[in-house]
């Protein structure tokens, strides 16, 4: 047991290899996020390209993304096909626990794939031979198949959620709301309704606090489906999003210690993102701040403090770079090296997920309480209309 335990531990690691440069691919492809170019560095071209979709096949941060991917799930077919060839006595209810995790992440890492690069090969058992590690695509219709095969197993496998979480392990919360956003995808909302409306009766909440759901100490509790675990140290766990998501530069005015933060410029908010907040809305000066400072005699951004990006109104005499906040948590022990998670599913992502089912499936009413528990913690008034084209 305790073997394969550490297997499950170690098809989760990939998890991270996608989180480090998932925003370049997502967030940064949207309307939410930019960069900052560069000029004396042209190292970052790549991730350049994929926000200004001139991106093309020898691309690192796909390559990346898709190896690690099948990394996770060559990890989770070995576990699963040992599992079932191997005799030996194992606890029923951790036989389960562990088909059910792996299954669930199997599922999680083909829906990355079908959702990012379409028709891809489908591997589901351990690859011991040449001619089975190069499989032809199979068509999208058969990777969302397996995905909600394997997602429909690991629910009824793994356990519930457990109050104060801690460990980030795969949940039936988790699966759940993955399995229910799959469903999203293909339009089928019937399906998802049910399965975000039994996340609601497993134990989640949300902080009273928009901002407390990304503080370290809140990490995998009551808000919390899924997220990648991270460790700050030396051994080789540890995060760096706030390095990518503020200016390069000297750290120590922005994040209280000395470092040369060569990695940042990524990820950076929009104007049309900041103006989408409505007036008001408490998640903003959360998600979104920006570092004033002074451009020096080499054309260099010199950070000098972090102000609030509520109602901010630039000084001409004041440069200025706007970032994502969320990620900011000191003080650091060491530079370059964080304990910041990196969020998948909040239990407000299920609450809008399934006011956003509902309207699809023509139950605009019964939409409005769940949108309306994330605005009001946001500071927002309640939404009223319950026509689906003004709902949507």
């Amino acid at each position: 047991t305790q073997d394969f335990q550490q297997a499950l531990v170690g098809a989760y690691v990939p998890l991270r290899d996608i989180a480090n440069v998932a925003f370049f691919m997502d967030e940064m492809r949207s309307d939410n996020t930019h960069y900052d170019y560069n000029p004396k560095d042209r190292g970052g071209l790549g991730f350049e390209q994929l926000a200004d979709f001139l991106d093309d096949s020898q691309n690192g941060v796909i390559s990346q993304r898709w190896l690690a991917c099948y990394n996770g799930i060559s990890r989770t077919n070995v576990i699963l096909d040992k599992l079932e060839k191997i005799n030996f006595s194992m606890d029923e209810a951790d036989k389960r626990q562990i088909i059910g995790e792996a299954k669930a992440l199997r599922a999680h890492y083909y829906f990355d794939l079908v959702r990012h690069y379409g028709k891809v090969p489908l591997h589901i058992h351990e690859e011991l031979d040449k001619e089975n590690a190069y499989l032809p695509q199979s068509s999208v219709e058969e990777v969302y198949a397996q995905i909600i095969s394997d997602f429909t197993d690991a629910l009824d496998k793994v356990a519930p959620p457990k109050f104060p979480q801690g460990s980030g392990r795969i949940t039936k919360g988790m699966v759940a709301s993955e399995l229910a956003l799959v469903y999203m995808t293909l339009n089928q909302y019937d399906k998802s309704v049910l399965l975000l409306d039994s996340v609601t009766k497993m134990g989640y909440s949300l902080w009273a606090n928009y901002g407390d759901a990304f503080k370290n100490e809140n990490q995998n509790k009551m808000e919390s489906i899924f997220e990648v675990q991270y460790k700050d140290g030396t051994d080789g766990q540890s995060s760096n999003f706030i390095y990518r998501f503020i200016p390069i530069g000297n750290t120590t005015n922005i994040l209280g210690i000395n470092f040369n933060n060569t990695i940042g410029g990524w990820n950076v908010p929009t104007s049309d993102l900041i103006d989408s907040y409505e007036a008001g809305d408490k998640r903003l000066d959360a998600s979104i701040g920006v570092i004033e400072g002074s451009i020096n005699s080499s054309d260099n951004f010199v950070a000098s403090k972090i102000v609030s990006s509520v109602n901010y109104v630039p000084n001409p005499a004041v440069a200025y770079k706007y970032f994502i906040r969320k990620y900011l948590h000191p003080p650091y022990l060491l530079a370059n090296n964080t304990k910041e998670n990196w969020p998948i599913i909040r239990y407000s992502n299920v609450l809008l997920m399934l006011a956003e089912s509902l309207n699809e499936a023509g139950q605009g009413p019964a939409a409005l309480p769940y949108l309306n528990q994330v605005r009001t913690r946001a500071g927002l008034a309640n939404v009223t209309t319950t026509v689906q084209s003004d709902l949507r």
